[in-house]
């Protein structure tokens, strides 16, 4: 597979997680609190991060496994920890 179309892959996945993680896997009081202050407000942000991020893992994995994209695990946890 080309890189312009491992980039093209990977775009897809990383969207597609990205309206999963804000829209369906976000609970509405991580929504309503995350931009909260204090200590309330972080833990709703961290929770939040911590649930976009496995997301965006999840369908980055399924897409590498069904596509047979040539991706670094390195490369992988690098970008998802920058994300986050």
């Amino acid at each position: 597979m080309n890189a312009a179309a491992t980039f093209a892959a990977v775009f897809a996945a990383l969207a597609a997680g990205h309206q999963a993680g804000d829209y369906w896997v976000q609970t509405d009081s991580q929504a309503a609190r995350k931009g909260g202050p204090g200590w309330p407000g972080r833990r709703a942000c961290a929770a939040h991060v911590a649930t976009y991020t496995v997301t965006l893992a999840a369908c980055l994995a399924v897409a590498a496994w069904w596509l047979s994209l040539p991706l670094s695990a390195g490369w992988v946890t690098a970008g998802l920890a920058v994300s986050a």
